[in-house]
Protein backbone atom coordinates (compact mmCIF):
# COMPACT_ATOMS: atom_id res chain seq x y z
CA UNK A 1 0.00 0.00 0.00
CA UNK A 2 2.60 2.07 0.75
CA UNK A 3 4.32 1.92 -2.76
CA UNK A 4 1.30 2.60 -4.14
CA UNK A 5 0.55 5.78 -2.45
CA UNK A 6 4.15 6.73 -3.19
CA UNK A 7 4.21 5.89 -6.91
CA UNK A 8 0.50 8.21 -7.14
CA UNK A 9 2.82 11.17 -4.99
CA UNK A 10 5.37 10.94 -7.75
CA UNK A 11 2.59 10.65 -10.94
CA UNK A 12 1.11 13.80 -9.44
CA UNK A 13 4.68 15.60 -9.08
CA UNK A 14 5.70 14.69 -12.53
CA UNK A 15 2.26 16.22 -13.74
CA UNK A 16 2.55 19.09 -12.50
CA UNK A 17 6.16 19.35 -12.98
CA UNK A 18 5.81 18.57 -16.70
CA UNK A 19 2.37 21.13 -17.08
CA UNK A 20 4.43 24.01 -15.58
CA UNK A 21 1.42 25.08 -13.58
CA UNK A 22 -0.12 26.82 -16.91
CA UNK A 23 2.37 28.74 -17.90
CA UNK A 24 4.48 27.92 -21.19
CA UNK A 25 7.54 30.09 -22.50
CA UNK A 26 7.19 32.22 -25.55
CA UNK A 27 10.51 33.09 -27.68
CA UNK A 28 10.74 36.24 -30.13
CA UNK A 29 13.37 37.37 -31.77
CA UNK A 30 14.82 40.80 -32.43
CA UNK A 31 17.50 42.10 -34.98
CA UNK A 32 20.09 44.43 -33.23
CA UNK A 33 22.93 45.94 -34.80
CA UNK A 34 25.98 46.33 -32.61
CA UNK A 35 27.37 49.96 -32.00
CA UNK A 36 31.07 51.01 -31.67
CA UNK A 37 32.47 49.47 -28.48
CA UNK A 38 29.17 47.25 -27.45
CA UNK A 39 29.70 44.08 -25.24
CA UNK A 40 27.24 41.47 -25.18
CA UNK A 41 26.57 41.87 -21.39
CA UNK A 42 25.47 45.73 -22.15
CA UNK A 43 23.60 44.68 -25.33
CA UNK A 44 21.69 41.96 -23.36
CA UNK A 45 21.50 44.44 -20.04
CA UNK A 46 19.33 46.91 -22.38
CA UNK A 47 17.08 44.12 -23.39
CA UNK A 48 16.53 42.59 -20.02
CA UNK A 49 12.96 44.93 -19.04
CA UNK A 50 11.84 42.86 -22.56
CA UNK A 51 13.18 39.87 -20.85
CA UNK A 52 11.11 37.51 -18.62
CA UNK A 53 11.88 38.54 -14.71
CA UNK A 54 12.98 35.34 -12.89
CA UNK A 55 15.94 35.20 -15.73
CA UNK A 56 19.07 36.78 -15.30
CA UNK A 57 21.07 38.72 -18.00
CA UNK A 58 23.91 35.98 -17.87
CA UNK A 59 21.26 34.02 -19.42
CA UNK A 60 20.58 36.05 -22.11
CA UNK A 61 24.16 37.10 -23.04
CA UNK A 62 24.58 33.10 -23.26
CA UNK A 63 21.44 32.41 -25.34
CA UNK A 64 22.58 35.84 -27.80
CA UNK A 65 25.92 33.93 -28.07
CA UNK A 66 24.70 30.69 -28.57
CA UNK A 67 22.04 31.59 -31.26
CA UNK A 68 24.71 33.60 -33.29
CA UNK A 69 28.12 31.53 -33.08
CA UNK A 70 29.55 33.84 -31.02
CA UNK A 71 31.06 32.12 -28.18
CA UNK A 72 34.99 33.87 -28.19
CA UNK A 73 34.49 35.76 -31.00
CA UNK A 74 34.69 39.51 -30.78
CA UNK A 75 32.01 41.58 -31.57
CA UNK A 76 32.07 44.21 -34.45
CA UNK A 77 30.53 47.46 -34.96
CA UNK A 78 27.33 47.32 -37.25
CA UNK A 79 27.35 43.56 -36.91
CA UNK A 80 23.55 42.42 -36.94
CA UNK A 81 22.92 39.75 -34.12
CA UNK A 82 19.67 38.11 -33.26
CA UNK A 83 18.46 38.69 -29.51
CA UNK A 84 16.18 35.92 -28.36
CA UNK A 85 13.67 37.08 -25.67
CA UNK A 86 11.96 34.80 -23.36
CA UNK A 87 8.76 35.48 -21.87
CA UNK A 88 6.40 33.46 -20.06
CA UNK A 89 2.91 33.29 -21.17
CA UNK A 90 0.00 31.64 -19.48
CA UNK A 91 -1.99 28.81 -21.25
Amino acid sequence: MKRLVCLAVLLIAAAVFVSGYGVTRAVTYQSYYVGEGETLWEIASEHMVEQDKTRDVRELIHDIAEYNGLHGKTLQAGQKIIIPLEKEVKK
